[in-house]
């Protein structure tokens, strides 16, 4: 086993467009209009990351925080991956 598998971390295709949002509620509010449209997200970890996958809309969406440096720090974790 791999420490990529240890850690979590689940293997997915790229994702065409990724959308962060500072806080979680945010995060419902853009999955939940998602929902309401059909589309079902997948929850699943990029790197350390825990997102939500639209894999018919090809888009990524994930929580990064509040504070600029972090929310910055977390998004290129997410490109890196």
């Amino acid at each position: 086993m791999t420490s990529e598998a240890r850690r979590g971390e689940t293997d997915v295709k790229r994702a065409e467009t990724l959308v962060t949002v500072p806080q979680a509620r945010e995060l419902e509010g853009i999955t939940g209009a998602f929902a309401a449209a059909g589309y079902s997200g997948t929850r699943i970890n990029v790197g350390r990351q825990e997102c939500q996958r639209f894999e018919e809309l090809g888009m990524l969406v994930a929580v990064c925080g509040h504070c600029k440096a972090q929310h910055a720090v977390q998004t290129q974790h997410l490109i890196d991956q």
